[in-house]
């Protein structure tokens, strides 16, 4: 046993070590023109895969890497921010001036044989 203990030693200051190299990012993204919470906004660390989307009240939180230093926020129809990470931030995203000229909604209609001779229509 006595022969284990330094290795087991070392393996719990490694696995500490690792935890160590995240820290908790959190905060709240919110429409500027009235404060309200924006539910589904893009949450990326820059120059990393870790990220998350803002929750329904617009809240958001995630690991971090310690090296990591700027966030990336980014929503359809609001302009995309990079920010300094902080503690508890919150964000106030503004309209993007950018405007869709045109929206095509395509419906699809048709009909479907089944086997047993009924036909089902969209």
């Amino acid at each position: 046993m006595k022969r284990h203990l330094p290795i087991l030693a070392m393996l719990l200051l490694g696995s500490a070590q690792l935890m160590a190299q995240t820290r908790d990012v959190s905060g709240t993204v919110t429409d500027k023109s009235d404060a309200s919470g924006i539910p589904g906004v893009n949450i990326a660390v820059k120059g990393s895969s870790v990220g998350t989307v803002t929750d329904s009240n617009g809240k958001f939180a995630l690991k971090a890497p310690t090296s990591a230093t700027t966030l990336v926020v980014s929503y359809i129809g609001f302009a995309t921010q990079e920010l300094a990470i902080a503690d508890n931030m919150e964000i106030s995203l503004e309209p993007s001036a950018e405007q869709l000229n045109e929206v095509v909604v395509s419906v699809g209609r048709g009909s479907q044989a089944h086997p047993d001779g009924d036909t089902a229509t969209d």
